[in-house]
C-alpha cells in the first residue's frame, strides 16, 4: 500500500514539523491509501502535484488521481 499525507505548507502537521517538531510532522491518518498486491518501491508526482505514478512488484505502473486517491491508468511496465 502506499499511503498519502497532507503536508502543504501552512497546514498544521506542516507547520509543526517547521517548527522542528519531527514526531507531528505528518497527520496520524493517510488523507489516502493507495492498495496495490505487492511490494511498491517506486513513487514520483508529476509537476502539478496532481498524478502520483507508483511502481509495484507486480510489473505495473499505477497513475493515481492525487485528490480523489483513486486509480487513473495501469501501464504494463515488467512482463517478467
Amino acid at each position: 500500500t502506499a499511503k498519502l499525507w497532507d503536508a502543504r505548507p501552512g497546514r498544521p502537521a506542516a507547520r509543526a514539523a517547521v517548527l522542528g517538531s519531527a514526531a507531528a510532522a505528518l497527520p496520524d491518518a493517510p488523507t489516502a491509501s493507495l492498495a496495490h498486491p505487492n511490494l511498491v518501491d517506486a513513487v514520483a508526482f508529476d509537476h502539478t502535484g496532481t498524478l502520483l505514478a507508483t511502481g509495484c512488484h507486480d510489473g505495473l505502473v499505477r497513475i493515481w488521481y492525487v485528490a480523489k486517491g483513486q486509480a487513473a491508468k495501469e501501464i504494463k511496465a515488467h512482463v517478467t
